[in-house]
């Protein structure tokens, strides 16, 4: 949303989540779809049952445009589930360097759908979350390496480990670069 009558300069922009990711205590993680994304669309009962084929014809055209739209939620709903259930450690924890590599494929894999359809549901979308608010794309991760252990590791979590070793480090000796 676009602060009205501000400069170009001065606008600021307000991001509307489109999913809401709670956490409970037990660590079950339930995910909704944000109610101001889910458009309340009713045919009017008075219209049923009508005989002109004019009105018939748009009668039709509203359901398929309803049904269309409750299509398009059980498809957000069913990626963001499929997101979280490939990315469950971080929804519990919001640790940033539980999040393992995942690529839209894994997605569609996880939910059934296209890699397009996923990443068309992803592309300009956010979670709420209990450990703040969250582009799609952002849990999108790439293998950066592999640990000791033999386990994908992503550039996050190589981050998170250079930060970590920096502030443990000795400021009057600090490490070299090597």
């Amino acid at each position: 949303l676009w602060t009205l009558g501000a400069k170009s300069a001065d606008r600021a922009q307000s991001i509307q989540p489109d999913f809401l990711v709670d956490t409970d205590e037990n660590g079950t993680v339930t995910v909704t779809l944000s109610s101001g994304n889910q458009p309340s669309l009713v045919i009017s009962p008075d219209a049923d049952g009508q005989q002109d084929a004019f009105v018939r014809q748009y009668l039709e055209r509203g359901q398929m445009f309803i049904n269309a739209l409750q299509q398009r939620s059980e498809t957000m709903l069913r990626t963001m589930q499929g997101i979280v259930w490939l990315q469950k450690p971080f929804f519990q924890e919001g640790d940033e360097t539980l999040l393992r590599p995942m690529k839209l494929e894994d997605v569609a894999e996880a939910t059934g759908y296209d890699i397009s359809t996923i990443s068309r549901v992803s592309n300009s979308k956010y979670v709420e979350t209990p450990f703040g608010t969250y582009p799609l794309k952002w849990f999108f991760t790439h293998k950066a390496t592999r640990n000791d252990e033999g386990d994908d590791i992503t550039a996050r979590q190589v981050m998170a480990a250079l930060r970590r070793h920096i502030e443990q480090e000795d400021k009057q000796e600090p490490r070299s670069d090597e």
